[in-house]
C-alpha cells in the first residue's frame, strides 16, 4: 500500500464573498481581558495579548496570533496560501458554528491520479484558504478594524526578526528546494545572496507590501487582484492547471458543527467535509462506549492505554479506507458486519458502541492480520485556542498539510505556496474537480450548560493529540496546563508507540499483554494540543512543553 503524508453545522450559511472587503466595526470595543494558548511563536502571541487588552475579541486576538505566525515561520509549516479551520462558540447568542477554510481544487485538474509525488509541479498546489476564511471570521466575530490584525505581522516582516537556530537548520537542509526560483531564493537571502544565517535579521519585504495590500483591499486582493494573477501565473509556468476562476470563485464556508457526549460535556467540532472531524467524535463516543474516563489515567492503567490503542487504531484505519483507500473498504465492512463507513455513521454512538464490541470478542484483532500499513508524516500546522473576557471561544488550526515550505519552491510575492496535492491523489481523485479538499482538522470546543469550558486545538498527528487531551481534562478532571504534561501515546495505527521512560514498564506491559503492540522508542512522534479553560471566573492554559523551543506559549491578560 502507499504512504499517505499529513501531518495538523446549521445548513451551511451564505459566507461572505472574497471581493466584500471587511468593514471597520462601529461598535466600540469594551471588555478587556482573556488567554491565548498557542503552539509557536512568541512574538505574535504577545501581539495577540496586546490586541485582547485593546477589547479585541477571542478572534480579533486568534486571527492577530495566526497572522504573526506565518511571518515567523517564513511561510515554512503554514501559509497565507495554506488552510484554516476553527470552531467558534459567540457568548451574545449563545451560539457555536464552525468555519471552513479548505483548499479549493483547480477544475482543470481531472486526472489528480497523475499528479507527481515526488517531483516539482505546479499541479500539487491548491487555491488557499487561509485569507478568506479570516475576513469571513473577523467579519462575523471581530471588532477591532481589519487591517489592525495586520498590524503585528506586517512590523515582523518589514523590521525582521532574528534567525533562531530552528530556522537556520530549516533553511539549509531545504536549500535544494528553496532555491529552485529566483523569486524564492529572494525570500532567504541576504543584500549579498547569502543565505540567511542564525543570528542575521531576516526581513520578508514583498511580504510586508502583500500584507498592506491585504489589509487596504481584503481578502479579494488573493484571489481576484494581482496576488491572484501572480499566482496564477506562477503555478502554470510549473505545470498547473489552474485557471483565475478557480480563485474568483473560491469562498470559506460556515457550517454546522458536529458534537457528541462525552464524560457528561459537549464536545463540538468542525462539520463533517473534515474527516479530522469524523475521527474526532467517533473517537469520543468510542471512548464513552467502553468506559474510558472511569478507567483512570493511562499512565498508570493498563487496560485504558489499551483501549485508548484500540480507539485510536480504528478511527485512524476507517479514516484511511474511506477516503485514501476505497479499494479497501471491503475488507472492512466484511470482517466488522454491521460497520459503515459513510460519515452518518461514523459519528452515530450507536455504531461507536458496535465497534467496542468488535474488540471485546476478538474480531479486530482478526482484521488487524490483514493490515501491516505503514505511514509517514511530516505535515505541519500552528494551533491556538482564546477566550475573552466577553465569553466568546475560539478554537483554530492553520497548516500548509505538507513538508517544510512543500517541494516546489514557489513563493508568490513573499508568500509560499504549498504542493498539498502531492501525496493525496486518491482523496482528490473522489471529489469532483473545483470542490474544497477535506482536511485532518479537528479543533474543539466543550460546553457544559451551554456555557465553553474548554477549548482545544491540534498539530502534528491531531487525532491522537486531540483525544488525550480531551479525555484528561474532560474525563479525568486535570487543567490544560496539568494535561499537556502528561505522557502521549503517539505513532500510527498498528504502530504505536511511547518515548523510553514515559510510562511505567508495567503499564505498558499490561496494555501489550491485552494486544496493544506498543513500542518503546527513544524517538517518538510527537503530536501537539493546546487548550484554554474556563472554570467560573478563572482561565487556565497549557502549551506542550516540548514546543517552548519555537515560542508556544499560554499568555493572560487583564485579569
Amino acid at each position: 500500500m502507499r504512504t499517505i503524508l499529513l501531518a495538523l453545522a446549521l445548513a451551511a450559511c451564505t459566507p461572505p464573498k472574497v471581493g466584500d472587503s471587511a468593514p471597520i466595526q462601529d461598535t466600540a470595543p469594551s471588555p478587556v481581558g482573556g488567554i491565548i494558548a498557542a503552539t509557536s511563536g512568541a512574538a505574535a502571541i504577545e501581539a495577540g495579548r496586546v490586541v485582547l487588552d485593546e477589547g479585541g475579541t477571542a478572534m480579533d486576538a486568534a486571527l492577530t496570533v495566526a497572522m504573526s505566525q506565518i511571518v515567523l515561520t517564513v511561510g515554512s509549516w503554514n501559509s497565507y496560501a495554506g488552510i484554516m479551520g476553527m470552531v467558534v462558540y459567540d457568548a451574545e447568542t449563545g451560539e457555536l458554528s464552525s468555519l471552513h477554510g479548505n483548499y479549493g481544487t483547480f477544475a482543470g485538474e481531472t486526472d489528480p491520479m497523475s499528479i507527481p509525488e515526488s517531483e516539482p509541479s505546479g499541479r500539487t498546489a491548491m487555491v488557499g484558504g487561509f485569507m478568506a476564511a479570516a475576513q469571513a471570521a473577523h467579519q462575523a466575530h471581530g471588532v477591532l478594524p481589519w487591517e489592525r490584525l495586520f498590524e503585528p505581522a506586517i512590523g515582523l516582516a518589514e523590521d525582521g526578526f532574528e534567525v533562531d537556530v530552528y530556522l537556520d537548520y530549516y533553511i539549509e537542509t531545504r536549500q535544494d528546494v528553496l532555491s529552485r526560483r529566483d523569486e524564492t531564493w529572494a525570500v532567504f537571502t541576504d543584500a549579498d545572496g547569502q543565505p540567511w544565517e542564525q543570528g542575521d535579521t531576516i526581513t520578508q519585504p514583498a511580504l510586508a507590501q502583500t500584507l498592506r495590500a491585504v489589509a487596504d483591499q481584503g481578502a479579494a486582493y488573493m484571489y481576484t487582484g494581482a496576488w491572484a494573477d501572480h499566482f496564477v501565473r506562477a503555478v502554470s509556468e510549473e505545470g498547473g492547471a489552474v485557471s483565475a476562476a478557480d480563485l474568483a470563485g473560491y469562498s470559506a464556508d460556515w457550517m454546522q458543527p458536529l458534537e457528541t457526549q462525552y464524560a457528561g460535556y459537549t464536545v463540538v467540532t468542525m462539520g463533517d467535509r473534515e474527516l479530522g472531524s469524523v475521527q474526532i467524535i467517533e473517537a469520543l463516543n468510542m471512548a464513552e462506549a467502553v468506559g474510558l474516563a472511569g478507567m483512570g489515567p493511562w499512565w498508570e492503567s493498563g487496560e485504558a492505554l489499551f483501549w485508548l490503542v484500540r480507539i485510536t487504531q480504528i478511527n485512524q484505519l476507517l479514516t484511511w479506507v474511506q477516503d485514501y483507500l476505497p479499494e479497501y473498504q471491503s475488507y472492512v465492512t466484511d470482517a466488522l458486519p454491521g460497520v459503515v463507513l459513510e460519515d452518518s455513521a461514523r459519528v452515530d454512538p450507536d455504531q461507536a458502541g458496535l465497534l467496542v464490541s468488535y474488540v471485546q470478542d476478538g474480531t479486530w484483532d482478526d482484521l488487524m492480520d490483514l493490515f501491516g500499513y505503514s505511514r509517514g508524516s511530516s505535515a505541519h500546522s500552528d494551533a491556538i485556542a482564546v477566550m475573552d473576557a466577553r465569553g466568546d471561544a475560539v478554537a483554530l488550526t492553520h497548516s500548509i498539510n505538507t513538508t517544510m515550505w512543500g517541494g516546489t519552491g514557489i513563493f508568490v510575492d513573499g508568500v509560499s505556496i504549498p504542493d498539498s496535492a502531492s501525496f493525496q491523489q486518491q482523496l482528490l481523485a473522489q471529489i469532483t474537480p473545483g470542490d474544497p479538499l477535506p482536511t485532518p482538522l479537528n479543533p474543539c470546543i466543550a460546553v457544559d450548560g451551554g456555557v465553553p469550558v474548554l477549548a482545544g486545538s491540534t498539530v502534528g498527528n491531531v487525532h491522537y493529540a486531540q483525544v488525550q487531551r480531551l479525555a484528561a481534562v474532560l474525563g479525568l478532571g486535570l487543567s490544560p496546563a496539568e494535561a499537556v504534561q502528561t505522557p502521549m501515546l503517539s505513532g500510527w495505527a498498528f504502530e504505536e508507540i511511547v518515548a523510553t521512560g514515559a510510562f511505567p514498564a508495567e503499564v505498558v506491559e499490561q496494555a501489550n499483554a491485552l494486544g496493544a503492540g506498543i513500542t518503546v522508542t527513544s524517538d517518538p512522534s510527537q503530536p501537539a494540543w493546546v487548550g484554554v479553560a474556563l472554570d467560573g471566573d478563572a482561565y487556565s492554559g497549557g502549551a506542550e512543553p516540548w514546543l517552548e523551543p519555537v515560542g508556544a506559549g499560554v499568555v493572560t491578560t487583564g485579569m
